[in-house]
């Protein structure tokens, strides 16, 4: 019985991964993220075992992206709620508050108008 080409190999890889990733604490995640990051910026990786150069690299610019995407949902969430807030002063709050601000601001709008949007 012949072994496919490069069987053991592969083996080797998925061990020394296993081993890599037990020791360093990263999860299947963190190994995602840092093939997603090499594709997003091009970085050189000829080898399977490259990505695991990437993987800190990778988590950072996950969590970089995670706090991007939850402030640019809490603008969304502001805009929205200009268009249905007829009151002025809550317009103006609204409108000028930033960052940590903002959140309250929208929070207090949200608990006094019982409106979601």
């Amino acid at each position: 019985m012949d072994l496919p080409l490069g069987k053991g190999r592969r083996q080797g890889f998925m061990k020394f991964c296993k081993d890599e990733m037990t020791e360093q604490g990263w999860e299947v995640a963190d190994l995602v993220a840092a093939v997603q990051y090499i594709k997003a910026y091009n970085k050189p990786c000829r080898t399977p075992q490259g990505v695991l150069w990437y993987v800190k690299e990778a988590k950072e610019w996950k969590a970089r992206r995670a706090e991007y995407s939850d402030d640019e949902s809490l603008h969304l969430k502001v805009a929205k709620a200009l268009q249905v807030e007829e009151d002025e002063s809550w317009a103006r709050k609204l409108s000028i508050a930033q960052g940590k601000a903002l959140e309250l601001v929208y929070r207090n709008w949200v608990t006094e108008r019982g409106l979601t949007v």
